[in-house]
């Protein structure tokens, strides 16, 4: 079964499309981080490295013009 994130997100915050794309940028790279086994530490959290990473993407996301 597939889930469409951007379909629930869209229903929750469905006035700011802007937001419906960060929220879906956010949980596109979460996938992403989760999927290399580099970033998962034994008991399958993100290790502090792939945290970092995480952290990075969304201040740039959220605040596009403070992270360059």
């Amino acid at each position: 079964m597939s889930i469409n994130i951007k379909d629930l997100v869209e229903k929750e915050i469905r006035d700011d499309p802007d937001l419906i794309d960060v929220a879906t940028s956010i949980f596109e790279f979460v996938q992403y981080l989760l999927d290399d086994d580099d970033n998962l530490t034994k008991s399958g959290n993100l290790t502090s490295s792939a945290k970092s990473s995480l952290e990075e993407r969304i201040n740039h996301l959220i605040m596009p013009e403070e992270s360059q």
